[in-house]
């Protein structure tokens, strides 16, 4: 009995050693090792979860401090989540720790750069700039290329932007204006309106024509001269790239042809190809290009790259009396013809409308913008913006006078004044105001002051 009771208590601590080993051995393969969280941190960072492996490599990093492997992929984790600082903060432990300059180069290159892409996108361009241009230090000598080329490119477009930025309303006010000038044109019933809408349209193309993308001082600079016709053709030879104007009013046509519309000469009355061509030429050579003749048979005019460009509104605008009596063009390119948006003295053109009427309108409307007039070098009223600059005046201005207008009645003259106006939003005093389609004015950088 005795023996019987010695085995069955053998059985029984056997049994309990046994069983206790297995979760001894469970117990040492539980324990953490930085190869194993590194390897976690990899699954995750493959899988685009970033925050977990942010957490594996931390945890990698609390078992090895002096590790600077695991402080790099920290870095790169964080860098993904646009944890910017902490990354940077990661990456300047893993080198204090020993890690190789072009490892730490490369991590900074992408920080940064995802610092001006986020910049960018948030309208910061000054940091974007200064950011873009860490990320192409960082990058250079072979660091890493795709980063290098990617922060250049964003310099360059950025630097172009910012040059164009003060003309982008004066091209949509060119744009609205062209848009108006067209449909206006082709219908019979509003000819005497159409051809002070194109004249007005024909001073915004020329002003247009002769902006460059060089600088911003340039851009102003060409404008300005543009009226005059001194310096028109040389601001656009200075540009390879350029074409006539901005990308929404002059933009280079195909290789088939001029982008022209169907036969211009058959919409606007007393328009013919003479008179077109004449004007093409005039207009090319003003610029510094060629014409050359499309698949069509039509002339047009190509740029420096071989390119037809299309062809501004102005070309295609109602003839003058001059040109009907000699089918030359006459291309409105001086300071006397070209001032505050009028073309060549409205007055003279649409029948029954006065200087009177006309100025008349002009208060009114600069009175509703909360505007002050002034009188231009050539003693005619006009509008100047809170910046002091002329603004090119609505089409409506210079539109046929109504009957009550013609009795000359001041009221009368006030209240067509009014019609002539429509709510705009007057806004930054430096952007362009437009009171709708048919009524244009420009900014400050192509104002009209008789220059």
């Amino acid at each position: 009995m005795i023996s019987k009771m010695k085995i069955l208590m053998v059985v029984l601590v056997g049994a309990v050693l046994v069983a206790g080993q297995p979760q001894a051995t469970m117990a040492k393969a539980k324990k953490p090792t930085v190869a194993d969280a590194i390897a976690a941190g990899d699954a995750c960072y493959n899988n685009k979860d970033f925050g977990g492996a942010l957490w594996h490599y931390t945890g990698a990093r609390d078992l090895n401090p002096a590790d600077p492997g695991a402080w790099e992929k920290m870095a790169w984790a964080a860098l993904c989540l646009h944890k910017f600082d902490d990354a940077h903060n990661f990456i300047e432990e893993a080198k204090n720790r020993g890690m190789d300059a072009t490892r730490v180069a490369r991590v900074k290159a992408w920080i940064f750069i995802g610092k001006a892409d986020d910049a960018r996108a948030a309208g910061d361009t000054t940091n974007a700039k200064k950011w873009y241009q860490d990320a192409k230090n960082h990058a250079s000598g072979g660091v890493d290329p795709a980063v290098g080329k990617r922060a250049a490119e964003a310099l360059s477009q950025l630097s172009s932007s910012s040059k164009t930025s003060s003309s982008s309303d004066s091209t949509s006010s060119s744009a609205s204006s062209s848009s108006s000038s067209s449909s206006s044109s082709t219908s019979s019933s509003a000819t005497s309106e159409s051809t002070s809408e194109s004249s007005s349209s024909d001073s915004d193309d020329e002003k247009t024509s002769a902006k460059s993308t060089t600088s911003d001082s340039e851009t102003s600079s060409s404008s300005k001269k543009s009226s005059s016709g001194s310096s028109s053709s040389s601001s656009q030879a200075d540009d390879d790239e350029a074409t006539v104007a901005s990308a929404s009013d002059e933009e280079e046509g195909d290789a088939t042809g001029v982008k022209e519309g169907p036969a211009p000469e058959k919409e606007v009355p007393g328009l013919t190809r003479e008179i077109i061509e004449a004007r093409i030429k005039k207009l090319a050579k003003e610029l510094g290009y060629s014409t050359a003749t499309d698949a069509r048979g039509r002339l047009g005019i190509k740029n420096k790259k071989g390119k037809f460009i299309k062809l501004p509104p102005s070309i295609f605008r109602p003839p003058l009396a001059s040109e009907l009596a000699s089918g030359s063009a006459d291309v409105a390119t001086d300071a006397g013809d070209e001032q505050m948006g009028e073309g060549f003295f409205p007055e003279s053109r649409v029948p029954g409308l006065t200087r009177e009427i006309i100025e008349a309108r002009i208060k009114k409307w600069a009175a509703k913008m909360g505007y002050t007039t002034a009188t231009d070098p050539h003693g005619r009223l006009g509008v100047k913006n809170k910046s002091g600059k002329f603004v090119r005046l609505p089409r409506s201005i210079f539109r046929p006078p109504l009957a009550s207008e013609l009795t000359g009645s001041d009221s009368a003259k006030e209240e067509a004044a009014s019609g002539a106006s429509a709510s705009a939003d007057v806004g930054d005093t430096s952007a362009t105001i437009a009171t709708d389609t048919s009524e244009t004015v420009t900014d400050p950088v192509s104002t009209l002051e008789g220059n």
